[in-house]
């Protein structure tokens, strides 16, 4: 971690001095929706890095993007000397782009070739990603093609990847655990998928946050065989993890994104929510939605035939 508190990682040794800016957004899944703008960039200008500005507790799952500059956070609850400073940080440098997914102003004060700000535009369609990327149609022209979401591993969240998980067979990765009840497939029904898992996969491993590891140790209760990994991972390891999977499953969360972004195929299910919105990104993926958006509703069998077919297809 950097002395300077707007300074969540610094570029590495090698990072070009032509520089493009992109002010991101917060929660884990909505950052990683927005990485088809930084791919796009970096197309554009494939020798310069791109230094972003995000919320701290997503900016980890940027620093493995090869092109990426220095990583800034943007806190909300900082004092106004301190956004002062960080914008005063920002204005020392000259950008080829400016591009602000978030605020409308920031990139007045700043200093650029091109500024796009946040502001109401005709989407590409309804998914966040082609809401977000229309703010490069300005800048690119509207028959720009959206690339993939992306996150990349490094080589230690590889090797970290490969301590905690050795890879034996075919894997199947759950994300029990969720931001909200309202969002969670219940417990039991988890488990009663892993046993329906057994016969079909060598490695079933779940994954989350430290405040999953409830209804995580739930799910795994009495499975010895259950790789129960939630709270002992990074985000990058955890893509890494991912990385080596068939099938990803898991609720409405930033780990069926960072799935996706690895390359994954996913199937998320889905209560309360968008998903014509917010489903991962993915040509690979696939949306289950709960009856009446009650996720104790959706059906054991229901799941499991859909992930047969996924199966079949990998």
């Amino acid at each position: 971690m950097n002395s300077a508190p707007f300074l969540f990682d610094a570029a590495p040794e090698n990072a070009s001095q032509h520089r493009s800016l992109v002010v991101t957004l917060s929660n884990i899944g909505d950052v990683i929706l927005t990485t088809p703008v930084l791919e796009s960039i970096s197309a554009r200008e494939p020798l310069s890095t791109i230094d972003i500005l995000g919320d701290r507790r997503s900016l980890e799952v940027l620093t493995g993007l090869e092109y990426r500059g220095d990583l800034f956070v943007k806190d909300k609850a900082a004092t106004t000397l301190s956004q002062l400073k960080l914008i005063g940080e920002l204005r020392r440098r000259r950008y080829r782009y400016i591009v602000d997914l978030r605020t409308p102003l920031l990139p007045y004060f700043l200093r650029a070739d091109t500024r796009v700000a946040k502001r109401v535009r005709e989407a590409r369609g309804p998914h966040a990603v082609e809401s977000h990327f229309a703010a490069l149609d300005e800048l690119f022209g509207r028959d720009t093609a959206i690339p993939p979401c992306r996150v990349a591993p490094r080589v230690q969240d590889q090797q970290e990847a490969m301590r905690l998980a050795p890879i034996d067979g075919l894997r199947v990765v759950l994300a029990p655990g969720g931001n909200w009840p309202g969002k969670l497939w219940p417990a039991a029904h988890y488990r009663s998928l892993v046993a329906e898992l057994r016969s079909r996969a060598q490695q079933i491993i779940l994954l989350g946050s430290q405040a999953d590891q409830v209804i995580s140790a739930e799910v795994a209760s009495g499975a010895a065989d259950i790789l129960d990994l939630c709270g002992q991972t990074g985000l990058l390891t955890a893509a890494a993890i991912l990385s080596h999977a068939s099938l990803f499953i898991g609720n409405d969360s930033g780990l069926g994104h960072l799935a996706a972004a690895v390359g994954v195929p996913t199937l998320t299910l889905f209560g309360p929510g968008e998903p014509h919105r917010y489903r991962p990104w993915n040509p690979h993926g696939v949306v289950l939605n709960a009856p009446g958006e009650r996720l104790e509703d959706l059906e054991v069998q229901a799941v499991m035939a859909t992930i047969i077919e996924l199966l079949a297809r990998t």
